[in-house]
């Protein structure tokens, strides 16, 4: 996860506003000290001016689409209920959106240990054997909530290899998201190489997190590894 504290500092410093992405992370965040010398958890977006959230259908908290934005800031809360009000709500879920979504918030802590939990299996398992490497940093501190399991391969033909072996036997996975070293440079400036991002574009792969909730996923890619060495 990113140092958001770092980063809300740098903001704070050059009077910028923090922005923090948690489409994909709701339920994350990082266990620290507090005044008091007790650890306290704070959640993804805790340190940012506004936080966006995603309920897409592949999101670990979904009613199909839409999503939300926050603010722990009341002016900005309150020109932003402006914005939306004109004079009714401009930006709606539905009725039938929150009462899909709402029940599922009592589950998420629990679903996001089962993911992590399997997520911990399978990074122990022996990826080297098909020239691979998962990245999994179990650091005590983080509180995670995998959306995707990420497994760096040698080069692109070895990805592809794997994950035909792992599309075989139904598991959801595919290929990273597409790097910033492919877009055009009207869309994005690139005042250095990206290097890293080519890499990451040619060799990662990832898991889908509906996989990881499976009480059988380390068995069965462990013996899809076996039959591919």
């Amino acid at each position: 996860m990113a140092d958001s504290h770092a980063l809300a500092e740098l903001c704070r410093q050059r009077r910028w506003w923090l922005i923090e992405d948690a489409c994909q992370a709701i339920g994350a965040g990082r266990t620290q000290p507090a005044a008091t010398g007790q650890l306290v958890f704070v959640p993804v977006g805790a340190m940012a001016d506004w936080t966006t959230y995603s309920f897409g259908g592949s999101k670990p908290l979904t009613c199909g689409n839409g999503g939300a934005l926050a603010t722990g800031v009341e002016g900005k809360f309150q020109k932003l209920k402006g914005m939306v009000d004109r004079p009714s709500d401009a930006f709606p879920l539905s009725p039938l959106q929150c009462a899909a979504l709402l029940p599922q918030l009592s589950w998420l802590t629990r679903m996001n240990q089962i993911r992590c939990e399997n997520a911990t299996r399978l990074s122990e398992l022996d990826w080297a054997s098909v020239g691979c490497t998962a990245i999994w940093n179990d650091d005590p501190t983080d509180v995670r909530a995998p959306y995707k399991f990420p497994v760096m391969a040698r080069d692109a033909p070895t990805r592809a290899n794997v994950l035909q072996a792992l599309r075989s036997r139904q598991l959801p996975c595919g290929e990273g998201f597409r790097a910033m070293h492919r877009t055009s440079d009207r869309r994005s400036d690139k005042p250095v190489p990206l290097t890293n991002a080519e890499k990451l574009s040619d060799s990662l792969l990832v898991i889908d997190h509906r996989a990881l909730l499976s009480p059988d996923i380390t068995e069965r890619i462990r013996e899809c590894l076996v039959e591919m060495r």
